[in-house]
């Protein structure tokens, strides 16, 4: 939304914040977003911002292959009166290719908690994921669960290809990829988060055998 916010620190300072627990107004923060002064967005407006994304990868030569809807099992609580509160965030499948590589049929045969169907989801893969969403932890308050990449790379790869992660963050894509018989590469611009990641994918934990995957 094009408004004026508080950057806060964590997504645990922001439900805090949310719940009431913080009384700190925008002017009180270092940090700060402004929403006056743009070309086209009014304050309060949505910015559309997966849309415009999609219409520019199509410009510079991208297929926007889907638009998929993550439908989320829980979400922040947001104290907005004037709108529905959001429960999904979007997943874009570009392509450089008019068919690329896609196995659909993966989707049933995987672990579900490598992306498998899960209990809300039909025996057809649609553009609409129900799947859980992280727990967090790991000192980075904003990971994806490791369910999405796991499924956007076992029906969209093969065993041995490459993954690349340009924002690799706490390393659930490169899990993901591993688990998965999947190469990777990933890069942050925080070298703690690259510390963490590299702990992760070497954690005996992430080392296991799961069943019934590809």
């Amino acid at each position: 939304y094009n408004t004026r916010t508080q950057i806060r620190g964590s997504a645990v300072e922001a439900l805090k914040a949310m719940q009431g627990h913080d009384k700190r107004s925008w002017k009180d923060y270092k940090y700060k977003r402004y929403s006056s002064g743009h070309s086209f967005l009014k304050d309060g407006e949505q910015c559309m911002i997966p849309q415009r994304i999609c219409e520019r990868a199509s410009r510079i030569g991208y297929y926007n292959k889907s638009t998929i809807s993550w439908c989320k099992s829980s979400t922040l609580p947001e104290p907005q009166n004037s709108r529905v509160s959001r429960s999904i965030e979007y997943i874009l499948h570009l392509s450089v290719e008019r068919t690329p590589t896609f196995h659909k049929e993966r989707y049933l045969e995987l672990n579900p908690a490598l992306g498998g169907k899960q209990p809300l989801e039909s025996e057809k893969l649609s553009d609409f994921w129900y799947l859980p969403t992280s727990a967090g932890g790991d000192e980075h308050g904003a990971q994806f669960p490791l369910h999405i990449p796991a499924r956007c790379i076992a029906i969209s790869t093969e065993p041995g290809d490459l993954v690349l992660d340009p924002f690799v963050g706490a390393g659930n894509t490169a899990i993901a990829a591993s688990l998965l018989g999947r190469n990777y590469i990933g890069f942050d611009i925080s070298s703690k988060y690259i510390s963490i990641a590299k702990k992760r994918i070497e954690s005996a934990s992430f080392q296991m055998t799961l069943p019934n995957t590809l």
